[in-house]
């Protein structure tokens, strides 16, 4: 059983803090397209499940409801948003919910990242700023000028970080995020 318990349960906090805020984060900010209000949101969640110290039967239980809590969250947040924009400006509503399909897109999306952030935090500490840079798009080239090094260095950890990802990656994943690559 995970317990979250607002007594003696700090470190278990601590740990389900540290395990699922960075990936819900990015989960609110791909609903919201606005980083501070998807950090509010999360926290709001965080401090909330907190005060309550609601166990759950496990792991996956937790995971579940913090996704639909912060989703709800951030619609409730939409929603008010709305409201807010329509009465200063009293025109047409400016934004729009997000559909079923983008949030389930951002949630896998979010998953896949933490998955491949995760792996690429086990690489050799250059091979993983290398790996790090191209997962954020940057070319061969734009990674040697902003590491100070060699575009051949460069290719080299490229290829090197690769063939060590497909070690901590799941095959379909490691084809989905870095198939132009290879």
């Amino acid at each position: 059983m995970v317990c979250v318990e607002n007594n003696n349960g700090i470190k278990d906090y601590t740990l389900i803090f540290e395990q699922y805020y960075r990936r819900l984060v990015y989960f609110a900010y791909r609903l919201l397209k606005d980083r501070e209000a998807g950090e509010d949101v999360v926290q709001d969640v965080f401090v909330m499940l907190f005060e309550k110290g609601v166990p759950f039967e496990n792991s996956d239980l937790l995971k579940s409801f913090l996704y639909i809590t912060v989703r709800n969250r951030c619609l409730d947040y939409l929603k008010h948003r709305k409201v807010v924009e329509k009465h200063q400006a009293d025109s047409l509503l400016v934004g729009k919910e997000p559909s079923h399909d983008s949030i389930w897109a951002a949630l896998v999306e979010s998953e896949t990242l933490s998955i491949v952030k995760e792996a690429i935090d086990q690489l050799p500490c250059e091979c993983a700023k290398v790996m790090h840079l191209v997962l954020l798009e940057y070319n061969s080239t734009e990674i040697a000028e902003k590491l100070d090094v060699e575009p051949s260095t460069v290719r080299a950890q490229k290829q090197r970080g690769l063939l060590l990802l497909k070690k901590y990656i799941p095959q379909h994943l490691f084809v989905f995020v870095f198939g132009g690559m290879i």
